[in-house]
């Protein structure tokens, strides 16, 4: 055997790092999701941002509609910041959210939220994803306007998101943070603090 073929024989094979390519996908996925929603984008534009094939995509999260699932479960700023303390659950979230304004390049799910509720495809996995996302939340809230409170809080945050964010509307964007924390966290606050009481017929 000449020296050529023996090295070629004996080279060692190239170690695939399984956690660096599933978060190269997510990261492409992100990216794309943030871009068009979820209906405008395809596995095969996915794949080539990260660098690897869509059978690559389809093996690490099995479906398009589960890799937009994982995306959209990054964090769990809710829960969190209700465990952390309830008296202060809006100011704290407020926070986390304002202090994202500032961060160039940031990933937002409710910015892909946003530009994926035109598909109607979208709009049911949306629905399911939040029910699953909320329900830990719900269940700390447990009282029997939890449900309400929740998608109040989501309500407020999408909305703000939207006219900071994407709209960048002039009022949001001149008022000075830690004033615009202070009104977020009440809004926020009081989602959870006074329910209004559910009323039978």
């Amino acid at each position: 055997m000449n020296a050529a073929v023996e090295t070629i024989c004996t080279a060692p094979k190239r170690v695939r790092d399984a956690s660096a390519t599933r978060e190269a996908i997510l990261e492409a996925a992100r990216a794309a999701f943030t871009r068009h929603g979820y209906g405008q984008t395809g596995v095969r534009e996915i794949a080539r941002d990260a660098g690897v094939t869509a059978a690559m995509v389809n093996r690490y999260f099995g479906s398009k509609e589960a890799l937009f699932c994982e995306v959209l479960s990054k964090g769990d700023l809710f829960t969190q910041s209700l465990r952390h303390n309830r008296a202060t659950f809006g100011e704290t979230l407020a926070r986390q959210i304002v202090g994202k304004r500032s961060e160039c390049g940031r990933f937002d799910p409710i910015l892909v939220v946003l530009r994926s509720i035109g598909d109607v495809s979208a709009v049911s996995i949306l629905r399911d994803h939040l029910a699953r996302r909320l329900a830990p939340f719900i269940e700390m809230l447990d009282n029997d306007a939890a449900s309400v409170q929740a998608e109040m809080v989501i309500a407020i945050l999408s909305g703000f998101d939207l006219l900071s964010n994407v709209i960048k509307s002039p009022g949001l964007a001149g008022c000075d943070d830690e004033r615009l924390i202070a009104i977020l966290g009440a809004a926020l606050q009081l989602c959870i603090d006074r329910p209004a009481p559910l009323t039978h017929d």
